[in-house]
């Protein structure tokens, strides 16, 4: 995980729009008043840890709902985009309408490539909500110390703040 952190992650501003960072800040206000540098000496409470992960996961999960409803719309105009540039190809083939059938073709493969381009954020935000909070999941079922909650609290922390900070 630690290699991982080292990359900035950022979300698009569809997805950081969509996460209520206020909720996830009120919930782990008081885990991080109360850490160290490296999170060494702090106990923390395991069932703390818990809801902070449980909250941050409804509050992903929620943004990951919203998400999808929007790949959804972009995919329907996706195959309209398409559509438009068929037409355009058959206003120069059949009716030999150059002109506007290049403009026309022209202008949907734009929209187009803007469109794959903007879905293709998408996907990667919505991974990237998945992600996070399953991988915490699977470290916390792991974790048999309270130095270990320490360690993935801090850790979840830092990721969480990463993506806070590419908010602004």
């Amino acid at each position: 995980m630690e290699a991982e952190s080292a990359m900035t992650m950022k979300l698009s501003g569809a997805a950081r729009g969509r996460v209520n960072w206020k909720r996830i800040n009120d919930v782990t206000a008081g885990a991080r008043s109360r850490s160290t540098p490296a999170g060494e000496g702090r106990q923390v409470e395991p069932e703390r840890v818990r809801e902070i992960f449980k909250v941050a996961k409804e509050e992903f999960q929620a943004a990951l709902n919203s998400l999808r409803n929007l790949t959804r719309v972009m995919t329907w105009l996706v195959l309209l985009s398409v559509a438009v540039a068929f037409i355009g190809l058959l206003l120069v083939l059949i009716f030999d309408l150059r002109i506007p059938g290049a403009v026309t073709s022209g202008a949907s493969l734009s929209a187009l490539t803007a469109l794959v381009f903007k879905m293709w954020q998408l996907g990667r935000d919505q991974a990237m909500l998945e992600l996070i909070p399953t991988r915490y999941e699977i470290a916390l079922s792991l974790v048999t110390s309270s130095a270990q909650f320490s360690k993935i609290l801090d850790q979840f922390l830092s990721e969480t703040e990463s993506l806070r900070r590419a908010t602004n």
